[in-house]
């Protein structure tokens, strides 16, 4: 089963919609018994997962209040809990995943879970400033302003998946490779909201200078942590880069904040030309090499893993 159609698969309105649907296909079948075992799981992040992935097009499955109240029973752990959060709190009042954070109070338990992370309290932000209101608009201001880290779900999202592929009998036997392929296919289907909370909260102000003024400490600040936070990705490394550049206070540091934002588009794409993400042709399989990437950017993070990964790839080729 190709990655690059699991992804399609993945996002088939047809495993979600009411109604009377087309016979579903073999890989269609698989991904929908994924899904199931996931939610029936005694695993609190697997059955998080079910949940809210993706739900853009879908809807979400139409008992999602039931499925969020048995969760609750499970007594899910803290990372159970920022998985859920990451994942759900973002969304405008009206969506059904909102409701569910507010409703199980997911938002202040993120920020108990991980209290160093910026992003629960840009989350925060944003709710303060569309509901108008000054005083919790400047707490979670506040809040961002101290905080030492961002980080949003992918990780989280990552590693859930990996572990769920690796022990559900329908994927268990894929190839190494080809099951990491499947995994990075599927997180890129699950919106993620870092990004763009932090780029809402600090958008590019050349149409009103006025913002700069205003926002231009916490701005810098947040742009800091998402292009220096160790366990950074790189969409958030790079939006974080643009925000530092687009606050900056001086000519001079407005050029090293460029430099830095060139420095990982090109750090990017020079990686995607590694041969492990390379589409396999006549049936063959991914690289192995693909899972361990997988788990180094789980442990470390995608640009950490990036980096790590170039730099070995440099000494091998220094060495021969």
């Amino acid at each position: 089963m190709r990655a690059t159609a699991l992804l399609l698969i993945l996002l088939s309105p047809t495993l979600w919609a009411n109604g009377s649907t087309p016979e579903p296909t073999a890989d269609e079948k698989a991904m929908a018994q994924l899904w199931a075992r996931m939610e029936n799981s005694e695993d609190a992040r697997f059955r998080a997962l079910a949940m809210v992935a993706p739900f853009n097009e879908m809807g979400g499955p139409a008992d999602l209040q039931a499925l969020a109240k048995a969760w609750e029973l499970g007594k899910p752990d803290a990372d159970a809990v920022v998985l859920m959060a990451s994942l759900s709190c973002g969304y405008p009042p009206s969506s059904r995943l909102r409701k569910v954070c507010d409703e199980h109070q997911l938002l202040a338990r993120w920020k108990k879970a991980d209290p160093a992370n910026a992003l629960p309290w840009l989350v925060e932000a944003q709710r303060a400033h569309d509901r108008r209101e000054l005083e919790p608009l400047q707490t979670a201001l506040a809040g961002a302003a101290r905080s030492s880290r961002i980080e949003d779900g992918y990780r989280l999202t990552l590693a859930t998946l990996r572990d769920a592929l690796r022990s559900d009998p329908g994927f268990s036997q894929m190839a190494a490779g080809q099951r990491a392929a499947t995994v990075f296919s599927m997180a890129l289907a699950i919106r993620q909201a870092g990004e763009r909370n932090a780029l809402q909260l600090c958008p590019d102000p050349s149409q009103d200078q006025s913002r700069i003024e205003e926002l231009g400490p916490l701005c810098q600040h947040l742009g800091w942590l998402m292009f220096h936070t160790k366990e950074t990705s790189a969409a958030v490394a790079l939006a974080g880069a643009t925000i530092s550049m687009n606050y900056a206070t001086s000519d001079d540091q407005r050029k090293e904040q460029g430099q830095e934002l060139a420095a990982i588009k090109a750090l990017s794409q020079r990686f995607v030309k590694e041969p492990m993400f390379d589409v396999p042709k006549d049936n063959s399989e991914f690289s192995p090499k693909l899972a361990e990437y997988l788990d180094w950017v789980i442990a470390e993070g995608e640009v950490a893993a990036i980096l790590g990964w170039l730099k070995r790839a440099e000494s091998v080729t220094e060495a021969t």
